[in-house]
């Protein structure tokens, strides 16, 4: 079992968000999934629950992805942001050109990827506060 505080994702498809939720209940993930459609309503969700996780889609309507996980990351600056996007470019993937987002994830290989990342995200976040 992996243990979360609290997991938000963010993407306009609410068919996606149901998939991913699904995902993470079926990989035994203990702790909270919360939900949001839009950019802006991802940071107000954030800001209110602190999740640990964020599950970031990039094109979102009215406020994109990296403007949402940028404010997100200045008000919570320990949470982990993984972007994750069916524009699996090399471009994207060049994570540490974005300070502010942990990882990216490709929505085609989001059941093979997403979980070494979040244990990543997880086992590292423990050995800084162990």
């Amino acid at each position: 079992m992996v243990f979360v505080n609290k997991i938000l994702i963010v993407d306009d498809s609410r068919d996606y968000r149901k998939v991913l939720r699904q995902h993470l209940e079926n990989q035994e993930i203990d702790g909270e999934i919360v939900e949001a459609e839009t950019g802006e309503l991802a940071v107000i969700i954030a800001l209110n629950e602190k999740p640990n996780i964020v599950l970031m889609d990039i094109w979102l309507p009215r406020m994109n992805g990296f403007t949402a996980a940028k404010a997100i990351k200045e008000k919570i600056p320990g949470c982990d942001v993984i972007m994750v996007t069916m524009f699996e470019t090399e471009e994207f993937r060049r994570a540490n050109q974005y300070d502010y987002i942990t990882a990216f994830v490709g929505k085609s290989e989001v059941f093979d990827q997403l979980m070494p990342v979040l244990s990543k995200c997880l086992n590292e976040r423990k050995s800084s506060h162990g």
